[in-house]
């Protein structure tokens, strides 16, 4: 997995409701909870995977898709 920059094609990194999952199990996250991260969602601008590290002051970046 390659991380991208937080913005990408020009665009703020807005995850699509519903869609975050947790990475360690890809079960539905809960965003308000810290022990959910790191977590993977959608992004609802391009459809993109895109992901977060942490729960405060984080930053979603898109993946960059496996070769």
């Amino acid at each position: 997995m390659v991380l991208l920059g937080i913005s990408h094609g020009d665009h703020e990194i807005v995850p699509e409701p519903g869609s975050a999952r947790r990475v360690r199990d890809g079960e539905p996250a809960d965003l308000n909870n810290p022990l959910h991260y790191p977590v993977e969602a959608i992004c609802n601008v391009c459809g993109q995977p895109v992901r977060t590290e942490r729960w405060l002051l984080a930053e979603w970046r898109h993946i960059a898709p496996e070769p």
